[in-house]
């Protein structure tokens, strides 16, 4: 019996996967979702879609758990996925579904309002670091490259430096982490399942070439011009790889060299360096938050820095701008 309740609920997590994988979202919008998924499993814990059909005890199991209002509503938008996948053309199902439509748009409702405001979270304001934290992580990075490139973990330094430095040039997602880096060259086809880096060697420069991220259906491919002072480090890593014949076309690789980095570690590799050089938590959310922030009421400055980050303008002044937060 158990057995069988295992495989009905594996069925329904499987067929879930499946459909969020014919949808082209990103792959961290299909995480999020199976996310939610199971942590509904987790609350209810049924081998069936049955709570579904008693909304205003869903609402109230989900809210004991997760009392934010932003949790609130993804897990509200994954119960009306399931709706949709599972339960499409039921007439009983729909009536269900106009209920969570209905508290899904007052929590939307909260959440903006909560937005308008520009007040950072508690969480927000300990992981923001100042321009001398920030310096320090960039010095103490710089200083650990040496100017002879013999073994991996020469490679690893320089990538670490790249990375933060990336990071704190573009404030964009994760998804530069997969890019390929290459040499400039004018005919060069470039492949749009892939974000590349690009060295020009004649000009000294680096472009940040764009057609994966969270935004492309509507933006399409952008390219990034990337500050200039990365150019010979970027050069630097390309021919460490041909060095240490580093078998492979990515820009940035996992501590073994041989599989290249995703934006899971990505995360992980950004805490890591805020914890071992200034002994606390920092996120690439939260520096992203801090560059929205400054200057946010300036139009100019919010077309440019939105760009970067990969959103609307609208997305960021709303949601990643804040008032009270520590600039950097």
């Amino acid at each position: 019996m158990n057995n069988k309740k295992e495989e009905i609920k594996k069925n329904y997590a499987n067929e879930f996967k499946t459909y969020l994988d014919t949808q082209e979202l990103a792959k961290n919008t299909v995480k999020n979702y199976i996310s939610s998924y199971n942590s509904l499993q987790d609350i209810f814990k049924q081998d069936n879609l049955d709570f579904i059909t008693k909304p205003e005890k869903t609402y109230k199991s989900i809210e004991e758990i997760y009392p934010k209002p932003n949790v609130l509503l993804t897990k509200i938008t994954t119960i009306l996925l399931l709706i949709k996948i599972f339960f499409k053309d039921n007439k009983e199902y729909e009536k269900h579904s106009k209920k969570y439509i209905n508290y899904r748009d007052t929590l939307k409702d909260i959440v903006n309002e909560g937005y308008k405001t520009h007040e950072a979270t508690e969480k927000q304001k300990e992981r923001a670091i100042s321009k001398e934290e920030n310096e320090k992580i960039i010095t103490t990075l710089l200083s650990k490259i040496k100017y002879n490139t013999k073994t991996i973990q020469d490679i690893i330094n320089i990538r670490n430096y790249l990375i933060y430095a990336f990071i704190d040039d573009m404030h964009t997602r994760g998804d530069f982490i997969t890019s390929k880096l290459i040499l400039y060259k004018a005919r060069y086809k470039y492949d749009n399942n892939y974000n590349y880096i690009v060295i020009d060697k004649k000009n000294k420069s680096i472009k940040y070439i764009q057609n994966v991220y969270k935004t492309v259906k509507h933006r399409g491919q952008k390219t990034h011009d990337i500050d200039n002072e990365l150019y010979k480090y970027f050069l630097k890593l390309y021919n460490a790889y041909i060095k240490l014949e580093i078998d492979g076309e990515y820009a940035f690789y996992q501590d073994s060299l041989e599989t290249p980095m995703n934006p899971d570690n990505l995360s992980k590799l950004y805490t890591k360096l805020g914890s071992q050089i200034l002994g606390k938590k920092i996120s690439l959310q939260v520096a992203r938050v801090q560059d929205a922030s400054v200057n946010y009421e300036a139009n100019e400055t919010v077309i440019i820095k939105s760009n970067k980050q990969g959103h609307t303008p609208e997305t960021h002044n709303l949601i990643y701008s804040k008032k009270d937060i520590n600039l950097k």
